[in-house]
């Protein structure tokens, strides 16, 4: 019954964007035409101290209240690994920001907050071409992630040595839907591009033919779950880094205390998936029957949940996906203030290193807001639960009112108070 009532929420969920989006659509030419026109005017461009060169990293960022600490430290890598920085900026950056930002960028602009990450993707985009520039590689990322979450990342190196022309971290493929085919797409959070995409008309014809939406509906549908596929029907390979296969493998090859560790630092949501997960942990002896029985409920969970939040230890240990989803202020029921408590615990417990510091401190913050947001939504469900009952309350009440008329009503409401009175007495 709560996995029906779930499935109905979402779908309820779902129809609600996509009235959104239709109600929305007329409206978006003429807001696409005014932000495309006053952009110059409109955005605030600095220059670093890094020079343009051949690798180039548009980083999106959003951060009204300050910037983090973690943003250096991608700023930072990026550099490191010879890409020049473009930051775009959905918010304005005070003149101490700049101060820390220049030396590890080569460009920063900061824009009107249109369109999500997409539409600052599409606006640094739009700069690059302006240059006339055609980088030989280009990653495209934002600051929904903390990466790196641990020093010498080799994430970059992978992507630029896999041998596709589209990289990402984990390439989804969706089942049909309505009797329809969908293409698969890689997450948006980063994206790494090769030689041939950034040479591709097809590429720079998306972001021309692009629909810049602030609905975040419309931002993921016509943005993170297109693009891949647009490049992909035009004769470019594409491949996630990650796969929950490769999880599976390396969990085999790992042996009996990876993965007990595997199991005691994942994070579920399912009450089910829990207890499994307990029961295997409780075996008194872990045998090599074991062990399969530990693969093929890692495989049954795998198929219905995203492996890399659910098995953060392991995905971070042993195919070392050196990156955490940031989705702020989740109550402590959501699978990413599990998986954060997780890979703290394991921090703490020394099974996975200790991490930037900058980051920890945020991930430490991040999970204290979860907390405190959890505390909110128990109110609000307690509050809303004394109203659903006062109510009820009030229309019972009127309708035995409209049943045995004002004066016996009266009388019934002095009895009922007095009776009341005495069982507090």
């Amino acid at each position: 019954m709560g996995r029906l009532l779930e499935k109905l929420t979402v779908e309820a969920g779902r129809l609600r964007s996509q009235l959104k989006a239709l109600l929305s659509y007329p409206l978006e030419p003429g807001l696409i035409r005014q932000h495309d026109r006053t952009f110059a005017e409109r955005a605030v461009q600095t220059p670093g101290q890094r020079p343009l060169g051949r690798k180039i990293a548009i980083f999106l960022i959003y951060q009204p209240k300050a910037l983090l600490r973690s943003t250096l430290e991608t700023c930072r890598t990026l550099s490191a690994k010879g890409y020049s920085v473009l930051v775009m900026s959905n918010a304005a950056l005070s003149p101490s920001d700049h101060a820390e930002l220049a030396p590890l960028v080569w460009r920063t602009i900061e824009r009107p907050n249109f369109g999500y990450d997409f539409g600052g993707y599409r606006d640094g985009i739009r700069v690059l071409r302006d240059l006339r520039t055609a980088p030989e590689a280009l990653i495209i990322l934002n600051d929904s992630v903390w990466w790196p979450v641990f020093g010498d990342d080799t994430l970059i190196d992978r992507m630029e040595a896999g041998g596709k022309d589209v990289m990402g971290t984990i390439l989804h493929q969706l089942s049909p839907r309505y009797g329809r085919p969908r293409p698969p797409f890689l997450e948006s959070f980063f994206y790494w591009f090769g030689p041939r995409v950034t040479a591709s008309a097809v590429f720079w014809r998306f972001w021309d033919r692009y629909r810049v939406s602030s609905l975040k509906y419309n931002a993921i549908h016509r943005g993170e779950r297109l693009l891949t596929g647009a490049l992909i029907d035009a004769g470019l390979s594409a491949a996630g880094l990650f796969t929950a296969a490769d999880l599976i493998a390396a969990l085999a090859k790992a042996g009996h205390d990876e993965q007990v560790r595997a199991l005691t630092h994942a994070a579920f949501t399912d009450s089910a998936f829990a207890e499994a997960a307990r029961r295997l942990l409780a075996a008194p002896q872990k045998t090599g029957a074991w062990s399969a029985e530990v693969l093929n409920f890692v495989a049954l969970v795998t198929e219905k949940r995203i492996f890399h939040p659910t098995f953060p230890y392991a995905s971070m240990k042993l195919l070392h996906a050196n990156y955490l989803k940031k989705t702020p202020s989740e109550p402590d029921t959501s699978v990413h203030y599990q998986m954060r408590a997780r890979v703290l615990a394991a921090i703490a417990a020394g099974d996975l290193p200790e991490p930037l510091s900058a980051v920890k401190v945020e991930i430490e913050q991040r999970q204290s807001a979860g907390a405190t947001a959890d505390l909110v939504q128990r109110g609000r469900a307690e509050a809303a639960r004394i109203s659903r009952k006062r109510m009820l309350g009030h229309r019972l009440g009127q309708g035995l009112l409209r049943l045995v008329g004002a004066e016996r009503y009266a009388r019934l409401r002095e009895w009922n108070r007095a009776r009341k009175k005495r069982r507090k007495g």
